[in-house]
């Protein structure tokens, strides 16, 4: 399992073949699932050291709004696959 992908997996994993696939075929979706990956462990270390500075509350909702944004784009992808193997 590549590394940015596990976290993808963990977030759709009725889909994971389907990520798997895609991230083999698709650079950009690959990159998607890297972005997605440094973002959620970028919060997920500011939230462990126990970030309290506005600076870092900031960075957190910065984050958390990014990681959000990218969920969609994963879903959107991973959708329209799904979609075009219809046809």
């Amino acid at each position: 399992m590549s590394p940015p992908l596990e976290k993808v997996y963990q977030l759709f994993p009725d889909r994971a073949f389907l990520v798997t696939q895609l991230a083999h075929r698709s650079e950009g979706f690959f990159a998607l699932c890297e972005e997605y990956d440094l973002a959620v462990s970028a919060l997920q270390q500011l939230e462990a050291r126990g970030a309290h500075a506005a600076a870092d509350l900031l960075h957190m909702a910065e984050y958390r709004a990014l990681i959000e944004e990218l969920k969609l784009d994963l879903l959107r992808e991973l959708q329209a696959s799904e979609e075009a193997s219809k046809h």
